[in-house]
């Protein structure tokens, strides 16, 4: 077993490595707090090779395949590192997997194929679509799987057969190359956009409604709380379930254009736009509910680019985070959701694979080597930073109890609770 030389174990590998040395430096005169005690394995689970990113189950389960092309295996794990229950795979070659909210399993493999498992791994139904895509694999409602199988067919799946519900042609030839959806269980709606245009369809299948734009415009759609928030180049739109217009907003009111690199929608309705101004960095426009401007940032140097963008409702804070650009750290931000004021910065310093937002932490994954799990209170305060040398893929937390799993050379380990 690869041997695990962990960053807070041993002072010489600062010593011996002043690229990491320098790149570890405290935050904001923070210190940096990264003591022994606190980087230890609690488990490691070897699988015989690497894994996939795990997901954790709503019980707090860890789910991860082994990819191994001669006997590929799905594990769940208790939170203790034991096998709960595990499903071999010979037959078929697992490339990813979701979970849906019964913690119901769907595994893809190559040829096209489809694969449910319940919550206890048992197999419930298998299915071969033509040209399906992983990414074109949609689980969002509680009844209904979505696949874009050609890029211009909408098939829904009944999620406790596996039987077709209904099939929906779409223009052909689109000028994107997928179905970007969006769903909603309050009035069995489902939304997408395809070859610019907002088609809006109901539980069977049929069109509701259509609006298209120019192919030339730069079209997102967001869904929440009965309002449909469409982006058309610089401008806001918010249309109601039936597709008439509430209202819309230019967010391209300043002297010097303005570049629209993310939009979060909370549970309340308020948008928040985060923009780019020429030579001035990034800002935030909080528009409310009725489409009325409430708020706007000063300008944050994004130099590195934004990686993250995240409405902590629980916290009241917006989080932003950026990657380092050359010499220069990279940040997270937290601002104040009611009033746009910068709470708190925390530099970084290495690119961010991954970001994990649990109860009382966040969690930074950065991807390139050196690989770095960081862990912060929601203050921005740095309370742990891990460096495992055998981690692979990915990481994964349980967003209630705070434990942080890695995948290894050899399969899954649990970094245990950063307290």
């Amino acid at each position: 077993m690869i041997s695990r030389i962990l960053l807070p174990i041993s002072f010489l590998v600062v010593l011996l490595n002043p690229i990491l040395a320098e790149a570890i430096k405290p935050s904001l005169g923070k210190p940096d707090l990264i003591s022994t005690d606190k980087i230890t394995y609690e488990w490691d689970f070897n699988a015989g090779g690497s894994m996939n990113t795990p997901a954790i189950g709503t019980d707090g389960s860890v789910l991860s395949f082994r990819d191994h092309k001669s006997n590929p295996t799905l594990y769940a794990l208790h939170p203790d590192g034991k096998i709960k229950w595990k499903y071999d795979a010979a037959d078929f070659d697992i490339t990813n997997f979701q979970l849906d909210q019964n913690d119901n399993v769907y595994l893809y493999a190559s040829a096209h194929r489809l694969r449910a498992l319940d919550s206890s791994g048992h197999h419930l139904w298998s299915t071969n679509l033509p040209s399906l895509d992983w990414a074109d694999i949609m689980v969002q409602t509680s009844h209904t799987i979505f696949c874009d199988t050609d890029k211009s067919t909408l098939i829904a799946i009944n999620k406790t057969n596996g039987m077709i519900k209904w099939r929906l042609a779409l223009d052909e030839a689109p000028a994107h190359p997928s179905i970007h959806m969006l769903a909603t269980d309050t009035d069995h709606t489902y939304r997408l956009l395809h070859n610019n245009i907002i088609i809006a369809v109901d539980a069977a299948g049929k069109e509701k409604w259509r609006k298209i734009f120019n192919l030339n415009d730069d079209i997102r759609i967001y869904y929440q709380k009965d309002t449909l928030y469409t982006l058309v180049n610089k401008k806001l739109f918010a249309f109601t379930d039936d597709g008439k217009e509430k209202w819309h907003i230019d967010l391209n009111d300043k002297d010097f254009p303005v570049k629209i690199d993310y939009i979060r929608i909370d549970s309340n309705n308020i948008a928040y736009v985060i923009c780019h101004l020429y030579k001035q960095g990034d800002f935030i426009t909080a528009i409310s509910a009725e489409g009325k401007k409430l708020w706007e940032s000063e300008a944050f140097p994004t130099l590195g680019g934004i990686t993250t963008v995240r409405v902590d409702e629980k916290a009241q804070q917006l989080i932003i985070v950026t990657d380092p650009a050359t010499e220069i750290y990279g940040a997270m931000y937290a601002f104040n959701v009611k009033n746009g004021k910068k709470l708190w910065q925390s530099n970084t310093h290495y690119s961010v694979k991954n970001f994990i937002s649990t109860q009382n932490r966040y969690i930074i994954h950065s991807g390139r080597s050196p690989r770095l799990v960081s862990v912060y209170d929601k203050n921005g305060n740095r309370l742990c930073l891990y460096f495992p040398l055998d981690i692979k893929w990915g990481v994964a937390a349980d967003p209630e109890t705070n434990r942080i799993y890695i995948t290894t050379a050899n399969g899954l380990a649990s970094l245990g609770i950063c307290q």
